[in-house]
Parts: C-alpha cells; structure tokens; sequence
C-alpha cells in the first residue's frame, strides 16, 4: 500500500450534470512519473502474453518520452490490474486499486475495425473532456494493437503509448485531420492546397482508399472548385528515408522514425516549426499555439520544474496485481433529514436491497448509518445465503432525523473495519449522502486514518453540492438518483463480488 486513500466521488444529481473528471494519483518526482495504474477490463480474456506486452510497451514508451519531452519525463513505476478471475501464483491480490481509478484501460476489441477506420492513432483514445492544456480523463487502448501484426497498422507501439500520454497528462490534441474533418485548406505561405499536418515539409501523397488493397492518387485538385475531390486525404511516406529530416511531431505521426519531437516555435528549425496555418483540433483549440509550447507551460515543467536530466536507466518498475474477489465492502447511509426530501432514503434503500440481493456468497458486508452521529446496523457480516441477504435488507434504516456527518461516519467505519485487529487496507467504503457535511466535526481529523488505512472509498451524492476536504481526491460522472441501483451493480461486478 502507497500510504494514499482512494477515493471515487459519482454526483447523483437530478436535473442536471455535475461534473466529469476523475482524479488521478500519477505524479512527476524527479522527472520521473509515478503511481500509473493501468488496469485491463474484466471481459477480456485471461492472457498472460498481453501483461508481458503492456509492459514491453511502456518500457519503450518510457525511453520516447524522455526524448520527446527534451530529457524532462518518463515513466518510474507502473501498476498493472488484472481481473480477478486471471491466474498467476506470482500475482499479488489488489489492495487499493479499482479498474474505475485506472489512468489507462485495456478493453477488448470489437473486431470491426475496418481499413477506412485506420487513422495514425487507432487503436488507441483518451477520453478529454476540458480544452487546451487540460489533462484528460483516462487513456483507453484496445487489445488488437498488442497482436502479431499490429505494428504495421499502428506503427510502434510505445511512440502510439506517448501520443496518448501527451493528449492525458499535457492536454494537447491531434495535428492530423481526423475523418470527416478537413483535410485540405489554402495556405497563403505557399499559395496552394496543402494537406492538414504539423510541419509543412512533411512529404506524402494524397489518396483516395477505394478498397481493402487498394488505393488511387488523386493527382491534382479539382479544376472547378480549386479543392481536392471529396474522399481523398494526405498519407505521409514512412518508408525510403523521404522524411529522414523530418522530426516532428509526435501528435500528427508517430510511424515516422525520424519523427521523436512535438512541434515547437523555433523558426530556425524548419524540421520541427509548427504550422500554425492548418486547421488542425490542436490548433482550434489551442489557438494555434504549438503542442511543445503547451506542453512546457504544464504543470510538470512549468517554472523549471523537472529540468532536462540524463537518466542512466528509463526503464520503469512494473507491479502486477489481481483484483480481489470475496472484498470486504461496507455501506454507510446518510438518514439525516434533508434525505427525506424527494424521497431519497427510501430509493436509496430500494436500490441498496436490489444490490445486496445480487452479491455472491463469501461477501463480508456490513451497513451503518450516519445522521448527526453514526450507528453499526450490521457489523461486516459474510453473506451465506438468502436468509442472510433478508436479514440485511430488513435492518436497512428507514426513518431520517439530524445534520450529515460524514466525519462520524469514516471514524465509525474504521472501528468496524480494525475490529479484533483486522486490516482494512483494500476494504471499499460506500458512503451515500445528499450533500455535504452539515455538522461542525472537520472530515480533515479523520482523513489521515482513512488513507494510512488504505480504505478504498466511494463517496455517493445525490446532489451538486461539494465537500472540500474530499473534492481534490474524488471522481466525479453523470449519475442521476434513479440510476443508483445500475452504479451499485456495475461496482459489484468491477469487485468481483
């Protein structure tokens, strides 16, 4: 356990959306990033080789990155989360880490691709959800790009690993023209139609794919519009030491070896300037700033942090873990009084009798309550049966009286889970409330146990309303109320319960 708590914030919020951002623990000590958590989804099949290649890739991503960001980054450690139904004696179980709380997913891939899909990233996305200089959500790879042939469609698969990396961490955007978005434009510096790309000296032919094999060129622009004909498109030449000069950059093509920088400023090098003509995303969104002047104004090199530094070794240290079946799991539910108000104890409890219904035996759960204090209605309790499951659901509280607070809540929730000197570390804390803590104890007391506990740490809100203490920790989506009882059954399957 790294001595941090995780904790998952979902906003149930009638009416509208609250937030989208989900917190990450990577950090930048000394130039080298720490606590990736990269986890594979638990629909994708048990295969040992994918853990050796996740590895092999982010080994080689980790030597890029160090290039590309001018000797300032690369990978230091990285935590791999296998399903919990994968075996290796070898593995150890979870602790803390959820699929939910990965920074990169590894999901199965749909088979469909289809050769018009193939783009210089397929294979790969990260969800982003802010604009220019943003970091985004979470990195998503699919798990055709770790087959046998897959470097010829996607290129290397650690420099496909730093483009994503720098669209996560850096919030910059793609400089080659997605499908459907233009790909040509007129550039007034060389008086012609030029293809969407970073560097304006990046050679290559313009195409139109007519099948599976084959490709025509599309020899020149239409006489009458002055454009190229609809369905044609700039390929660059990867082969033959064409664009041998050419050094970037990293968010327009990564197939390229030559290609090991992101675009900057400097006019000098005409090998690396970036165009600031094109109508790219990145310089739509980023007001055709370059991608390197974006990404030094980062929170991980602003104002000299992290200076350029020789690192004898890039190589990180990988951690492989299985998640945990049969985790203990405690709910704890607010019965204040602002939770009779539209009926939210009551949805509540039906959600959470629906839930507790489904678990499988062998569960250790336990409920309590908390208002103005916090009460044990059922110590951690390993489920056998259906009698067991009825008993639960009957001692579910139904009545509210009293403020919120969550701080006797978490207190009353580590003498449950230390009991007769039991560990709570990997242990999931469900806390469903409708709002902040209304009372006068500060959450700040508790928090520190909480995290050297290493209690893993949902906290549920039925509205927009924050609490501060946790707000830099936590998670947050688009949940309404009425889909509590979909976000217990989508949590019990990520637990393996």
């Amino acid at each position: 356990m790294d001595g941090r708590v995780v904790l998952l914030m979902t906003c149930l919020y009638i009416g509208g959306v609250v937030c989208t951002r989900r917190p990450s623990a990577v950090r930048i000590d000394n130039n080298g990033y720490k606590n990736i958590l990269v986890a594979v989804h638990p629909d994708v099949p048990e295969d040992h080789s994918l853990v050796d290649a996740i590895q092999r890739m982010i080994m080689d991503a980790s030597s890029f990155l160090h290039q590309a960001t001018e000797r300032r980054a690369y990978f230091s450690d990285v935590t791999i989360l296998v399903p919990g139904h994968w075996t290796n004696d070898s593995w150890g179980r979870a602790s803390a880490e959820l699929y939910t709380n990965a920074d990169v997913v590894v999901e199965k891939s749909d088979g469909n691709t289809s050769f018009d899909d193939v783009l210089p990233t397929s294979g790969a996305y990260t969800k982003a959800f802010g604009g220019c200089g943003v970091a985004g959500d979470r990195i998503v790879l699919f798990t055709d790009i770790f087959g046998p042939a897959a470097q010829d469609v996607y290129g290397e698969l650690g420099r496909l690993f730093v483009h994503e990396w720098a669209h996560f961490r850096y919030g910059v955007f793609d400089e080659f023209a997605q499908r459907g978005e233009q790909q040509f434009y007129f550039s007034p510096a060389s008086g012609r139609q030029e293809a969407v790309k970073c560097n304006r000296h990046l050679a290559g032919q313009v195409i139109r794919r007519i099948s599976n094999e084959s490709d025509v060129n599309c020899s020149s622009v239409n006489p009458q519009s002055g454009m190229y004909d609809d369905g044609c498109f700039f390929q660059p030449v990867t082969s033959d030491g064409v664009n041998a000069n050419v050094t970037s950059s990293i968010m327009d093509t990564i197939k390229i070896p030559s290609v090991v920088h992101f675009c900057n400023d400097n006019t000098t090098d005409t090998n690396r300037i970036h165009n600031y003509e094109a109508p790219s995303r990145h310089n739509r969104l980023c007001g055709g700033k370059s991608s390197w002047s974006v990404i030094s104004e980062n929170q991980d090199f602003r104002h000299g942090k992290n200076p350029p530094r020789d690192v004898a070794d890039t190589r990180p240290t990988f951690r492989v873990v299985r998640l945990g079946t049969g985790r203990q799991l405690l709910l704890a539910i607010d019965t204040s009084s602002s939770m009779k108000k539209g009926n939210k104890l009551t949805r509540s409890r039906q959600a959470i009798s629906t839930f507790i219904g489904g678990l499988d035996p062998g569960v250790l759960l336990g409920v309590i309550s908390f208002a103005s204090s916090a009460e044990v209605l059922v110590p951690l309790t390993r489920i056998t049966d259906d009698a067991t499951r009825e008993t639960m659901v009957k001692i579910l509280p139904s009545s509210t009286q009293g403020q919120t607070n969550i701080s006797s809540a978490l207190s009353t929730a580590l003498e449950v889970l230390t009991r007769n000197g039991s560990s709570a570390s990997g242990t999931f804390l469900v806390l469903i409330t409708d709002g902040k803590d209304t009372s006068l104890a500060r959450l700040g007391h508790v928090m520190p146990a909480v995290r050297d506990a290493g209690v893993v740490t949902s906290l549920i809100s039925f509205s927009s309303s924050q609490v501060p203490e946790l707000e830099l920790l936590a998670e947050s989506t688009d949940i309404y109320l009425d889909h509590l009882a979909i976000y217990l059954d989508h949590l019990a399957i990520y637990l393996g319960l």
